[in-house]
């Protein structure tokens, strides 16, 4: 289990990523050496007090996944969970068809932290890296991209290209910096956890009820239940 953040004395003053604050010399501030930024002990605590919970039982992801997901259905969202690909042997863990649009989602068991690494000379320029703990997780945001066409081909083919699609990789066990407030995005993938998956299907509020009950049929049709 991740222990808590690390506060040393600064050696010489600053401004606190998050809030923009002056931190003076010698107050008391986390300090990520990686990307040269302190956080002061207010926004500190702010995202202790909202960041997702730690130390999950073993449960399989797509469960814990399923069950958070279930929790939104009273306000409006509809589902999909363990649904064939045509023509493939390939499965799509999760859809949502919520006020906010439709979401592709991937659920993933990883340990470690998250964050992203620059790729190196051999990639392409400002090219990046998913990493959980010491893990290349690139792979992961890649294989969403075929499930996302395939969601975005079968809404287009019953008039629903303009219909929002957003791709989310969940990572039920990772840690999350407490300085990051926000999910990572990789290539169009959205890199969050559980908890952070009510905001992804409820804002901006996109679609009516009966626009959400035609596109979970239209998906329903179009990916059997494995």
């Amino acid at each position: 289990m991740p222990g808590a953040p690390r506060l040393i004395a600064l050696r010489e003053a600053g401004s606190c990523v998050g809030c923009g604050a002056g931190v003076p010399a010698g107050a008391r501030a986390v300090v990520d050496r990686e990307t040269a930024t302190i956080t002061c002990q207010a926004c500190v605590a702010a995202a202790q007090a909202a960041a997702p919970p730690s130390g999950l039982p073993m449960h399989h992801g797509e469960k814990v996944v399923a069950d958070r997901l279930d929790e939104l259905t009273p306000e409006g969202v509809r589902l999909l969970h363990d649904r064939r690909i045509p023509r493939t042997e390939a499965s799509i863990d999760h859809i949502a068809v919520a006020p906010a649009g439709v979401l592709v989602i991937d659920a993933k068991n990883h340990r470690g932290r998250v964050r992203l690494q620059a790729g190196d000379g051999r990639e392409q320029p400002r090219s990046h890296r998913l990493m959980v703990g010491r893990r290349d997780g690139s792979h992961m945001v890649q294989g969403m991209h075929a499930q996302l066409k395939e969601v975005r081909d079968c809404l287009a083919s019953a008039e629903g290209a303009a219909v929002p699609v957003t791709g989310v990789l969940c990572l039920v066990e990772a840690e999350w910096p407490l300085i990051r407030r926000r999910p990572l995005v990789i290539d169009d993938v959205h890199v969050v956890w559980p908890a952070k998956l009510h905001d992804y299907a409820l804002d901006p509020r996109s679609l009516e009820d009966a626009d959400i009950d035609r596109w979970h049929g239209v998906l329903a049709d179009g990916f059997a239940a494995s």
